[in-house]
């Protein structure tokens, strides 16, 4: 099944030819024994890593093999299956999740239970392989493709979340499968196409999140239209912008699932990182003090330089990973693993800026650090993680071209 998957990755012109076959299939192959070999290791060892605020309990708990994570927001979902399972409707923020609260209700109906969902969880992660694999391939070639997926694979962050009973793990397969689908739309013909449709609505019923991905790819594609002026473009991204915004302002389901979040409320007492009182920033009093978004925006333009400093203030944190709550084991961690990531990303992306796939990932990355830089970044650091694999993929970019510059340099330093 996996190498069924894997030609789904090819080009157009066709399948690559010995070298990049073999290595397409050995690091395939790598990836899916790491990631197998990771999981494995968190479920026989659960508090081995990521080690912090993961750690959680709920009613369920004895119910539930100790492998497996419940955590603060797992009897949403627990909750929830229940909910759909005895034909009640969803309450609160359940109807948010609603495509992951059937799985964990499609999982309690099959009588798999709460592993099932481990199950799902890892399938779709093994799934998601091929799709790494294919958006690295696209953008450098094999040897970037390789190397982005077992960067993605060998990841115990991501791994880690496999295991846990939360929707992080199928929103982040579900995103690298969905990017695939469209960066491979437009050659694929109907049967791709037609594949981004339940993509689409997976993606987007799985967590909140998604639902930024549409918008920021429409304004991609309409930035990178050819034949345009950029005149046009700027003003067909605002008009994009100006219709967005009466959508989550005029539909009261999109707009309760916002307010849900408080976003005006974090704004003005500069949260930073969700839940922790020490990093935030100190901001201007408001005047009134009111969750109304009219009155926000106006806050907003009456401090730009506050409220720029705020967001820009979230996304260093984004990147910087490092948590107070983290064991030093968990920071130094990663302090040693993204930071070469990130200069691998870098060059990557430098590299290939040109082309159209590095528009997508970059639209990708680019709309979730916009939810974070408007709303705050999470304690437990999984924000990060959901454009991680996108991020990779430059970063297997750049590792490429790092072992081919140091291909050549043996080569010449090699006596003849």
């Amino acid at each position: 099944m996996m190498d069924a998957a894997t030609d789904l990755c090819m080009t157009p012109a066709g399948a690559p030819a010995g070298a990049d076959r073999a290595w397409r299939r050995a690091s395939l192959a790598g990836a899916a024994l790491l990631l197998c070999f990771w999981v494995g290791l968190l479920l026989l060892n659960p508090s081995l890593f990521p080690e912090g605020p993961y750690e959680g309990n709920a009613p369920w708990r004895d119910a539930v093999p100790r492998a497996i994570r419940l955590v603060g927001d797992t009897p949403r979902y627990l909750l929830g299956a229940e909910n759909l399972l005895a034909g009640r409707p969803l309450v609160n923020k359940q109807a948010s999740y609603a495509g992951y609260v059937a799985v964990v209700a499609a999982c309690q109906w099959s009588g798999l239970g709460v592993p099932g969902v481990v199950g799902v969880q890892v399938l779709m992660a093994l799934l998601s392989l091929p799709c790494v694999y294919g958006l690295g391939r696209r953008l450098a070639g094999a040897r970037a493709g390789g190397l982005a997926v077992l960067l993605y694979a060998g990841n115990p962050e991501i791994a880690a979340w496999h295991t846990i009973i939360q929707t992080d793990s199928l929103y982040l397969s579900c995103l690298a499968i969905f990017v695939w689908f469209y960066v491979t739309a437009r050659e694929r013909g109907w049967p791709v196409r037609l594949g981004l449709v339940p993509a689409a609505v997976a993606l987007v019923s799985i967590r909140p999140n998604g639902w930024i991905v549409p918008p920021a790819l429409a304004a991609q594609a309409l930035l990178s239209a050819r034949g345009w002026p950029w005149r046009r473009r700027l003003l067909s991204v605002a008009a994009l912008v100006g219709v967005l915004a009466a959508i989550a302002w005029g539909v009261s389901g999109l707009r309760q699932g916002i307010e849900a979040e408080n976003p005006v409320r974090m704004l003005y007492r500069g949260e930073v990182l969700w839940g922790h009182a020490a990093w935030r920033l100190e901001m201007p009093s408001p005047t009134p003090a009111t969750d109304d978004w009219g009155p926000a925006w106006g806050y907003v333009l009456r401090h730009p330089l506050a409220c720029t400093e705020l967001a820009l203030a979230r996304l260093a944190v984004l990147y910087g990973r490092v948590r107070p709550s983290y064991s030093w084991r968990h920071n130094l961690f990663l302090l040693m693993a993204y930071p070469p990531l990130y200069l691998l990303a870098a060059w990557g992306l430098w590299r290939h800026w040109r082309r159209w796939e590095a528009g997508v990932l970059l639209a990708v990355i680019g709309g979730h650090m916009l939810t974070v830089a408007l709303t705050f970044d999470h304690v437990d650091g999984r924000f990060f993680l959901y454009f991680l694999p996108e991020l990779l993929v430059f970063s297997g970019a750049g590792a490429a071209a790092a072992l081919e510059l140091l291909g050549r340099f043996w080569k010449a330093r090699r006596p003849v």
